[in-house]
């Protein structure tokens, strides 16, 4: 059973930055919402969904960001003020985290003496009805500083950074803690590939492409490896209704 009546974590902010997520962005907040006290959700104001109504379903702040950039990194300085605590936990809309992670935030990052750690991401797809995640380059290198003191750090609007820099950093090197990246589920192909094209435009030369289209890379199904999680497998097998979903998630 993911969810557990445990006290909700204090100590930390999560913020989720959104733009027309109506469709994927309950559960995510059904996961975060049951473990943290401090849940904010930051819908640009380019939405043009009903974002903001699904988001309000949960036991969770919501406030409007004017993005005058057009990548989510822009959107970071304007969570701070509605922060409840120093340290914050970015999630993006299209995310979920393992009970590994949770767990780690709930027990130790208060004794941290890093003030900026890394946390590794699993892009991850579905198929036979298992949670699979991509084992090869450059996939295995990609750590996401998500979790920070924002008194200790400086923001930075650049697109694919951690939208800010810092002067100390450590890496998580906890097996079980990791960031889930869902976007090869709730995207197609050719939705993937619009997104990468925005991006190169935004910023040439990104290399953007080799992770939001795997399906490009040369021999790419003998990276694939089944996520050893059967709770979170579940729950995002339960969450997402996969039976009843289009042929892209079989």
């Amino acid at each position: 059973m993911l969810f557990r009546k445990n006290k909700k974590i204090s100590g930390i902010s999560v913020i989720i930055p959104s733009l027309n997520s109506e469709k994927i962005i309950s559960p995510l907040l059904s996961l975060i919402t049951n473990y943290y006290e401090d849940v904010i959700v930051g819908i640009d104001s380019k939405t043009s969904d009903s974002t903001k109504k699904v988001v309000q379903k949960f036991d969770c702040r919501t406030i409007t960001i004017k993005n005058d950039q057009n990548y989510v990194e822009g959107m970071f300085g304007s969570f701070f003020d509605s922060c409840k605590y120093d340290w914050i936990l970015r999630i993006d809309d299209d995310e979920l985290i393992s009970n590994g992670l949770i767990q780690y935030t709930r027990n130790k990052i208060q004794n941290n003496l890093y003030n900026v750690i890394g946390i590794h991401r699993k892009w991850c797809r579905f198929k036979n009805n298992s949670l699979e995640s991509f084992e090869g380059p450059p996939f295995e290198m990609d750590w996401q500083y998500r979790l920070f003191r924002k008194s200790k750090i400086r923001l930075k609007n650049k697109i694919h950074t951690p939208g800010f820099d810092f002067d100390d950093a450590i890496l998580l090197n906890q097996r079980d803690a990791y960031i889930i990246h869902l976007d090869w589920i709730y995207h197609s192909y050719d939705e993937r590939l619009k997104k990468v094209e925005k991006y190169e435009r935004i910023k040439p030369t990104t290399r953007s492409r080799h992770y939001y289209l795997y399906e490009d890379i040369l021999n790419s199904e003998r990276y694939f490896s089944t996520l050893k999680d059967e709770e979170l497998t579940s729950f995002i097998r339960d969450a997402l209704n996969l039976e009843k979903k289009h042929e892209l998630f079989k």
